[in-house]
């Protein structure tokens, strides 16, 4: 999957548990700031973004996750990445 891919998948995510609009979700919208996510709502949406793209983000990283460039960066996510 690549990035680029991997980006909408989350988005649409995201977009379901805040109902914005996904064109109006930046990279670096801070989830809580930005986006009005509450801790619970934020770790809702990473188990989500778990279960829909079948991944398992470590549980360490749960609690630096603040926006979707931390997110892809947590899942190791990179620019150049080439669909298998």
């Amino acid at each position: 999957m690549t990035r680029t891919s991997m980006e909408q998948e989350i988005l649409s995510v995201i977009a379901a548990k805040t109902r914005c609009d996904p064109s109006c979700i930046g990279l670096n919208d801070d989830f809580e700031e930005v986006l009005g996510l509450d801790s619970l709502d934020r770790l809702d949406v990473l188990a989500a973004v778990e279960d829909e793209l079948g991944v398992q983000i470590p549980d360490d990283q749960f609690s630096e996750i603040r926006n979707l460039d931390g997110l892809l960066k947590a899942l190791g996510a990179r620019p150049c990445e080439i669909a298998a």
